[in-house]
């Protein structure tokens, strides 16, 4: 079995059952490696969420069975590891003698520090500083209007609508919806110009649903909240293209991550100009 129908077989046996397993109403961290500290990316993102809701695991850091020997942690006899994916990047010569690259997907596997041996005490989860401090930063750092009305993005109007703070139940609501709604603004030809009409055809639509769905939810994790939103009318969509083709879920995670990126470095030139103007101010 390839790399990409085990990844995908991982993910459809929860849509299968209803379950969304970036929607999480309680607070949420991406994945880390245990060894650097650094965020898991892309697919390996809902696949280890994937693998921490089916076992139950509270922890969110990972290694390789070697990296976690190397830190003088022991693998828990009879755990089974759960499979990530990395690219390597290959080259060949093409018939004019230029060479050309191309990416390969390549599994590795990993456990959770539940799975281990591990005292708590000695390796805490690290710390997170919350890198947008309001919702509103986020249509002010990408440039787009919004106006008030039921939670939609018009690409026509390159603006957003969302329902006044206090109609919403929850503050991780509020900023859910609106960490899904600037993730659709990120595709306008202005910023990643996001075309899915070539690679999904009449499932585009549907595709783009899931990528706002997944760079949200990777954005809210980096904040310490959960995904608080629900677009599940989308699930017989998903779950239709994801059984045909098991590379698209690759597809849509890397545009997911290069939504939530674009949105990242969006909100950090928009702290910096307020530093900015704040010190010419002084």
């Amino acid at each position: 079995m390839s790399i990409h129908q085990t990844v995908t077989d991982q993910i459809v046996a929860h849509l299968e059952q209803g379950v969304t397993p970036w929607r999480k109403e309680w607070r949420s961290t991406l994945p880390t490696n245990v060894l650097t500290n650094a965020n898991y990316t892309g697919v390996n993102i809902p696949v280890l969420w994937c693998s921490a809701l089916a076992n139950g695991f509270k922890s969110s850091q990972w290694g390789t069975y070697k990296q976690l020997q190397g830190k003088g942690i022991q693998v828990l006899k009879g755990s089974k590891a759960t499979t990530g994916v990395f690219f390597k990047t290959l080259t060949k010569e093409t018939e004019q003698g230029e060479d050309s690259k191309f990416f390969i997907a390549r599994a590795f596997h990993l456990f959770n520090l539940d799975q281990t041996d591990y005292i708590k005490a000695e390796h805490p989860t690290p710390e997170i500083t919350p890198l947008i401090s309001k919702a509103s930063d986020i249509a002010e750092a990408l440039g787009v209007e919004v106006n008030e009305g039921d939670p939609c993005y018009i690409p026509s109007k390159d603006s957003i609508r969302m329902p006044k703070f206090h109609d919403f139940y929850t503050y991780t609501a509020y900023f859910s919806t609106m960490a899904h709604e600037c993730s659709h603004a990120t595709g306008h030809k202005t910023r990643l110009d996001r075309s899915l009409s070539g690679r999904f055809g009449d499932d585009s639509y549907a595709m783009e649903e899931l990528i706002a769905e997944l760079s949200a939810a990777f954005i809210c994790a980096e904040n310490n909240l959960g995904y608080d939103n629900n677009h599940a009318s989308y699930l017989a969509s998903w779950l239709k293209v994801l059984r045909q083709d098991p590379k698209a879920i690759f597809t849509v995670s890397a545009q997911a991550q290069k939504a939530s990126n674009y949105i990242k470095e969006a909100v950090t030139n928009l702290n910096i100009q307020r530093e900015i103007d704040v010190a010419k101010a002084a």
